[in-house]
């Protein structure tokens, strides 16, 4: 549906904001390291869901599940690194 395409399309977009000619998250061990991976997904999520809020496209204080889903699996990780 039409939210979740935003949804996704936004959660892509707040990984876009990595380059250096934006903010500049250093992503070089993204795909080597998986609780940098964990990060770098838990800032694009986060982007997603505020853009998603801020746009009306879901209330505030009602997530959308798939957020809170993807959150989840995220945190779980960075959880068992010690």
């Amino acid at each position: 549906d039409d939210a979740s395409y935003v949804a996704v399309l936004s959660h892509e977009m707040t990984h876009w904001t990595s380059a250096p000619r934006r903010l500049d998250r250093d992503l070089s061990r993204y795909a080597k390291d998986r609780s940098e991976r964990a990060r770098e997904e838990l800032i694009a999520e986060l982007g997603s869901a505020f853009l998603c809020a801020d746009l009306g496209i879901v209330p505030e204080l009602e997530p959308r599940p798939d957020h809170a889903r993807y959150l989840d699996s995220w945190l779980k990780v960075l959880g068992n690194d010690k």
